[in-house]
């Protein structure tokens, strides 16, 4: 999944409204997002959960600009007809990182 940070820690990210994504969030706004580094070895992971919100179809061209200039991969879903954008409020991000030979976990908590 293709996503962007905002400087309020927000992530963004667009799917179709025929993704079962779309019903899954629509059915519970609650959602985790784990991001890891391309190399597994050693093992960094940012595992965030939060609240996703749709963003109204009058807002989505804006920010789908602003998107795509942070994020530079090819997104295949932005042109299709049923296409939205959600907005991930973080409430808590676990860091667990290895790179000391140990598995270290910390937990931020989300001033909203």
């Amino acid at each position: 999944m293709l996503y962007a940070v905002d400087d309020n820690f927000n992530i963004y990210f667009g799917t179709r409204k025929s993704f079962g994504k779309y019903n899954a969030i629509l059915a519970d706004e609650h959602v985790s997002l784990a991001v890891v580094e391309e190399e597994l070895d050693p093992l960094r992971v940012v595992d965030i959960q939060g609240s996703a919100e749709i963003i109204p179809e009058e807002q989505t061209q804006e920010l789908l600009q602003w998107f795509i200039e942070k994020n530079t991969s090819k997104y295949y879903v932005k042109d299709a007809e049923d296409f939205v954008m959600f907005k991930i409020k973080p409430d808590g991000v676990r860091w667990l990182d290895a790179t000391s030979g140990d598995l270290e976990i910390h937990d931020i908590e989300c001033k909203g």
